[in-house]
C-alpha cells in the first residue's frame, strides 16, 4: 500500500492543508489591512503593522509545524541529507529564527489591544 492509501497520511495532509490555508487567510487579511491603513496613518497604522508582523510569526510556526509533523510521520524518511525532506526541515528551522517573524510580535499586538504602548519603537 501506498503511503497515500494510509487514513493517517490522509488525515495529516488534509490537518496540513486547513492549517496553512488558515495562515495564508490571515497573512492576507493582515497585509490588505496593511495597505489600508497605511493611506490613513495614525494609530491604524501601528496596530496594523503589528498585526501584520504577527500574522507572519503566525505562518511561520504554522509552517514548522506542518514540516515537523510531516517529518515525524516519515519516520527515518526524514533524517537522510540526500532527501528533500531533510531540507524542508532545515530550512523552516531556520526561518522561524528570523527576527521578522518573532514570537515578541504577539506581545506587540497583545500590548496594543490591552491599551498599552507598544514597548518598542520598532513596529
Amino acid at each position: 500500500m501506498l503511503l497515500r492509501e494510509s487514513e493517517l497520511v490522509q488525515a495529516m495532509v488534509g490537518r496540513a492543508e486547513t492549517a496553512l490555508h488558515a495562515a495564508r487567510a490571515l497573512l492576507v487579511d493582515a497585509m490588505a489591512e496593511l495597505m489600508t491603513a497605511t493611506d490613513i496613518g495614525g494609530d491604524r497604522l501601528l496596530q496594523a503593522r503589528a498585526a501584520f508582523r504577527a500574522a507572519c510569526s503566525n505562518a511561520t510556526e504554522c509552517a514548522l509545524q506542518i514540516v515537523d509533523s510531516i517529518a515525524a510521520n516519515a519516520g527515518t524518511a526524514a533524517i537522510f541529507e540526500s532527501g528533500k525532506l531533510e531540507r524542508a526541515v532545515r530550512d523552516a528551522q531556520a526561518a522561524a529564527k528570523h527576527v521578522a517573524v518573532s514570537p515578541n510580535n504577539y506581545t506587540i499586538v497583545g500590548r496594543l489591544a490591552l491599551g498599552l504602548e507598544s514597548g518598542t519603537t520598532r513596529v
